[in-house]
């Protein structure tokens, strides 16, 4: 089944406890939850059914809280929430302070909605105005620098709030007649409109490294590369070059029929699901949106001997994802040849552009793969690697069980380093190599760890990998 789900928050009482049975019943299923809390009028606001006035949403997302909280004591895995709030909604404020208690709202990561005439605002330090969304009056202003500093302070004490930039997401919404995309599921890979859901997978990267090299022109012609149906000039010719050496040691065509498959795979699990409340069921099967994505990135970097801080990972990286997206596209508009398009194709931007008609209105995403990349034994999603070795106290006994990176264990082996002695001292070195001796300089640059790698490194590989994929990129930036 799918597990990321967003429902909508809507002003009434009847409405908002909707959304909290829908999530009881989706966190029951193993599911995660995103909710936009902006159409809730603000604290002291008026009520006019009662006389009373509104507790505002920070208020309310305590109540959804405390149901997650109810709910993952007997479900089969933690129930997780993502809370967004319009950074031009009047409980703004109090909305980024909400979690200084990291105890508080436990069960939710939350995120500020930005606007580019907000961060505008910022640039040019200027005000900007506060709308109530009762009335979509505006009711005051605030200086823009303000509130983000505020915001950047959060975020640096303790990690909350992040930020989504919605403008930016809306400008890739596949279909817009449906309405705005203002939430994602609570990892922040996956943009949906609200009853949306998306069955994701990942394609294995460790498993497509060839230890024997093909001949340049042969990678080229199973790549694809010079086709320019899915890379501009610039990258052909970078690839040519800067990658030429490395493309020919990926196997494309096995690439390519897992990517095939998977898009396949993923969209008949749409049709075999049972999903927890008929609105998601009836929006999932008008968009069947897809998301396949990868783990094992920094495997395969380590397997060609190529840094993960490096100009040449960064290439890679958006090569691949763009190879996967073009892939999948063209699977996913041959199962429309004869499954049928997904229903809101007609409305969609894809039928604006003149485009052939597609299955699913999108296809890839780069999720966190935190388990199933532990199952597969290769590093999770697009992350480097967060360490060589780990000890680990066995929950039977007092004895340790360490475990180490197996394309290193092969290497040391290879290499005649091998000790158990030596696994215990990059174990207690915190999984790094750094500063063991027995290590060559050249080794410890290929495994250089998550802490390791500054984090412009982090960013640039996340954005190279970005600009390849349909929806978004989970990513941990250390």
């Amino acid at each position: 089944n799918a597990a990321c789900f967003v429902l909508p928050v809507n002003d009434s009482m009847p409405e908002i406890f909707d959304s909290v049975k829908g999530a009881a019943l989706i966190h029951q299923s193993g599911g995660g939850t995103g909710f936009d809390f902006s159409n809730l009028r603000p604290a002291g606001d008026v009520v006019r059914s009662t006389g009373g006035v509104a507790s505002g949403p920070v208020s309310f997302m305590t109540v959804f809280n405390a149901a997650t909280e109810t709910i993952k004591q007997g479900g089969k895995r933690r129930g997780a929430n993502i809370g967004i709030l319009r950074v031009d909604h009047p409980d703004i404020e109090s909305f980024i302070t909400c979690k200084e208690d990291n105890s508080a709202l436990s069960n939710f990561n939350i995120s500020v909605g930005l606007t580019d005439k907000f961060m505008q605002a910022v640039e040019d330090d200027e005000d900007y105005e506060i709308i109530n969304p009762r009335t979509n009056q505006v009711v005051d202003s605030k200086r823009a620098r303000d509130i983000f500093d505020k915001l950047v302070e959060h975020s640096w004490r303790n990690g909350e709030p992040g930020i989504i930039f919605l403008d930016h997401i809306e400008s890739g919404n596949p279909t817009p007649a449906l309405g705005r995309i203002t939430a994602t599921n609570p990892c922040g890979e996956q943009p949906l409109l609200p009853y949306e859901a998306c069955h994701l997978g990942s394609v294995n990267l460790q498993k497509v490294f060839l230890k024997e090299n093909m001949d340049l022109d042969e990678a080229i012609s199973a790549s694809g590369i010079s086709d320019g149906e899915w890379l501009d000039d610039v990258l052909i010719q970078r690839c040519k070059g800067e990658l030429s050496e490395e493309i020919c040691h990926i196997d494309w065509n096995l690439l390519r029929n897992v990517v095939r498959y998977g898009i396949d795979f993923l969209d008949s699990v749409i049709d075999v699901s049972v999903y927890p409340l008929p609105e998601i069921d009836k929006m999932v099967r008008t968009t069947r949106k897809i998301g396949l994505g990868i783990m094992g990135l920094a495997d395969l970097f380590i397997c060609l001997k190529i840094p993960y801080a490096s100009v040449k990972a960064e290439l890679l990286a958006e090569v691949l994802a763009k190879f996967i997206t073009h892939e999948a596209r063209q699977m996913s508009r041959e199962l429309a040849e004869y499954r049928g398009a997904f229903p809101a194709f007609e409305d969609s931007i894809f039928s604006e552009a003149g485009e052939k008609p597609l299955r699913n209105a999108t296809v890839t995403t780069v999720a966190p793969t935190g388990t199933i990349s532990m199952i597969a034994n290769a590093s999770s999603g697009c992350e480097p690697i967060f360490g060589i070795a780990f000890t680990k106290q066995n929950v039977l006994g007092d004895k340790k069980l360490t475990q180490i990176n197996s394309i290193f264990l092969n290497d040391i082996s290879e290499a005649g380093l091998y000790s158990e002695e030596l696994i215990e001292r990059i174990a207690d070195n915190g999984g790094s190599l750094s500063g063991i001796p027995e290590i060559p300089d050249s080794m410890a640059e290929i495994y250089r760890t998550a802490l390791e790698i500054d984090w412009e490194w982090h960013v640039r590989v996340q954005a190279a990998v970005q600009r390849g994929i349909d929806n978004a990129v989970s990513k941990t930036i250390n």
